[in-house]
């Protein structure tokens, strides 16, 4: 089993009860349109505690996803949570993610938080994925090791989502618009921290003589510099297969 977990917060200027209404009515009220079909059950009910959200979407990378989620905390305007399962839809409309994909599933759980901060209110998200793989452990460590390396897609999904909400609300009420911060992303730390240790081993085995490297060292360099490429090299692999991730 694999699992990741995200966090993202955004203040918006509106009461926390409009966020509350807005972020419940966008993320799991019916739908049915080019990108994505969501049903809410019971269908005469209001939302609460215990009711479940059926739906089928087309993701950024052609695929059709299914999932089914159940409200397991509901406390407006406060708080609300859920829980769910993910998998690949039987019937794909561009291409197929292969019988290996389809087999697999993810669960997830996600708790959204409402506090009041002077005339708006902070947003707070939390979601946990867990992904069922064949020797999970391997590609837990897998993760962990190429994890700073990548902004996945529910990680991007769950900032633009926040960000859309905030616009929609804040553009209904006449709010001046309001720039979101410039974030710089671990992705971009980890790939520099990466080429910059690669351009001083690289830098020190073509000048070993003037830097005195004796040949062991120079030996030294050359393994480490070998497998710091190597390990680029699995890195993109691995960037390229989680396309294929629900």
């Amino acid at each position: 089993m694999v699992s990741m977990r995200y966090k993202r917060s955004i203040v918006i200027r509106v009461p926390a009860a409009e966020a509350f209404a807005a972020y419940v009515e966008t993320t799991f009220g019916n739908r049915n349109d080019a990108l994505a079909q969501r049903i809410r059950t019971p269908t005469d009910s209001t939302l609460g505690q215990g009711s479940s959200i059926w739906q089928r979407q087309i993701g950024t990378e052609g695929y059709s996803i299914e999932s089914t989620s159940w409200i397991t905390d509901y406390e407006a305007p406060s708080r609300i949570c859920i829980r769910g399962e993910s998998r690949f839809a039987a019937q794909q409309p561009n291409k197929n993610p292969g019988p290996a994909a389809r087999a697999r599933s993810s669960s997830f759980t996600c708790c959204c938080m409402f506090t009041p901060v002077g005339a708006g209110t902070r947003v707070n998200v939390s979601a946990d994925f867990a992904f069922a793989y064949p020797l999970g452990w391997v590609l837990e460590w897998s993760y962990r090791l190429t994890s700073p390396f990548m902004l996945t897609r529910r990680e991007k999904a769950l900032e633009l989502a926040l960000i859309a909400l905030k616009r929609h609300l804040e553009q209904e009420t006449d709010l001046p618009a309001h720039r979101v911060k410039f974030h710089w992303r671990r992705t971009r730390t980890a790939w520099l921290a990466y080429l910059l240790v690669v351009s001083l081993l690289l830098g020190a085995y073509t000048a070993r003589n003037a830097l005195g490297l004796s040949p062991t060292m120079a030996n030294v360099v050359v393994m480490a510099l070998s497998a710091l490429l190597a390990l680029g090299f699995i890195l993109v692999l691995a960037v390229n297969a989680y396309l294929k991730e629900l």
